[in-house]
């Protein structure tokens, strides 16, 4: 479990700095202004959830995955609404990886076949 808890906080501060990154890159390169980025602050929200949910603390971070969401279309509604359907596939996209991060079940396929079982 403390491993688990480890990656999922070595995750969420990685997403952290990058979204840091790309902040001041986009303030710095005036394709948005520093107030704009600002108002990006729900997906600290969303990160955090993200390592709740990795930590294996599903129920708190389902919540704080789905107050951040909230907030985020509360803070860009006007986008949300008429351009914000790339949010769709950003959605799905964090679905698949962390996807990845689920533990195999002992009688998987991959895990027989990782074990030389499968045929």
């Amino acid at each position: 479990m403390r491993r688990r808890k480890e990656r999922s906080e070595q995750i969420s501060g990685g997403l952290v700095l990058v979204l840091i990154g790309v902040g001041a890159w986009a303030v710095q390169s005036d394709a948005m202004s520093f107030r704009e980025v600002l108002s990006f602050w729900p997906v600290l929200i969303l990160i955090h959830g993200v390592e709740k949910v990795l930590a294996g603390r599903m129920a708190w971070g389902l919540f704080s995955v789905a107050l951040g969401a909230v907030l985020f279309v509360e803070e860009w509604r006007e986008y949300v609404v008429h351009d914000g359907w790339p949010l769709l596939l950003i959605v799905i996209g964090l679905g698949m990886t962390l996807e990845a991060f689920k533990p195999k079940t002992a009688g998987s396929k991959a895990t027989i076949v990782a074990r030389g079982d499968g045929g």
